[in-house]
This record gives C-alpha cells, structure tokens and sequence, in this order.
C-alpha cells in the first residue's frame, strides 16, 4: 500500500448530483446526557431526514464536534440550520453544503480468505488502506478517505468472499470558516435574576 492519493488534500467545492437535496451541516454541541436524543428530535420533529452522522470530541473541553448529512425535503433548506439552532446545546452551526470544504470517512472491511487467498490478498494489497488483522480465515482492513473515494473503493470489493463492512459517516470542515463558525450568531444565554429576599 504506496502513499494516499489524498495525502495532500485540499479544501474544495465538492458537486452534488442534480436535484440533490442533502446539506452538508458542521456544529458545536455541549457534550452532556441526552444532547444526541435532542438533535435526532429536532430532525425527525420538522420532517428532516437524516443521512449520516459523525460525532467526537474536539480541543475545547466539553464541547463535541457533529456533522451531519440531512435532506430537508421540500423545506427551504435554510430551515436545517435554523431549526438546529435553536436547542439549547447548541454553541454553533453552519451549513457548508455550498463551501470549499474538505470531507473524510472511514471503513472497516472484512474479507475470508481462506481458500481465496490467491484473490483476496491482491485485492486488500491494492487498497489505499491498512490491513489491521490478517489471519488463515479473514483479513481486515481499514480504508479512508473522502467519500466517493471510499466508495468506489468499496464497491471493487463487493464480488470478494465474504466481502462485509461497516462505513462511518463523513467528517467535513470548510477551512475558510471563522473558527467556531456561526452562519448565525447564536444569542448569549439570558441572565438570571437574583431570587428575591424571602420574608422571616
């Protein structure tokens, strides 16, 4: 397995089909119990469709990094960030469907070998990938990259024995974003009143 094609990759406008719905959404979550449950709410309560998912931590402390593939429908696709903005975990959204941007996923193959190996192991040593477990019966292999490539990788696998794999959902950042993005400047949380004195 020789250097990544995408060694160096750069930012990008990256086409959709025609017709294509699906925005492409960056956001910074307070990382606590139930914030997952209250995007996934949000998406199925207006009607949203939600196509991938990614979740993980980022540098600041209790703050998770999510994008997240959504097709709105027949709704103005404005409406995406606009509805997600209005939970209350939400530190920033953007919606960078239309910006240069890069994307990344990654697979998890499975393939038998046994009895194939004269298929198999020229197959895996064509990959853009790394083998992380080789044994008698299977080989398994991670691939990554952005997500056409994967997916065309992928597909060259699908006639191999045994051929399984579990695809994660796009990472993706638009360099040229302020830092903690915000097509809306979320509002700062309203002060709270000092409770009155209470009578004796």
């Amino acid at each position: 397995m020789s250097e990544p094609a995408h060694a160096h990759l750069a930012p990008r406008p990256i086409p959709e089909p025609t017709g294509h719905r699906v925005r492409v959404v960056t956001m910074r979550l307070e990382d606590r119990a139930g914030v997952m449950q209250r995007v996934t709410n949000c998406i199925q309560r207006r009607g949203f469709r939600l196509e991938t998912c990614a979740v993980g931590p980022t540098p600041e402390p209790g703050i998770a990094g999510l994008t997240l593939r959504i097709d709105p429908g027949y709704q103005p696709p404005d409406q995406v960030v606009k509805q997600l903005a209005k939970l209350i975990d939400v530190v920033s959204v953007e919606d960078i469907t239309d910006s240069p941007r890069v994307e990344w996923t990654t697979a998890i193959v499975t393939l038998l070998r046994r009895g194939a190996e004269a298929v198999v192991d020229p197959a895996v040593a064509g990959l853009d990938g790394q083998v992380l477990h080789r044994d008698r019966d299977r080989v398994v292999v991670a691939v990554a990259g952005p997500p056409a490539e994967v997916a065309t990788q992928l597909e060259s696998l699908r006639s191999l024995p045994g051929a399984d794999w579990m695809c994660s959902g796009p990472l993706a950042f638009a360099p040229g974003s302020p830092p903690r993005s915000a097509t809306m400047d979320l509002p700062p949380p309203a002060a709270v009143p000092p409770a009155a004195p209470r009578g004796r």
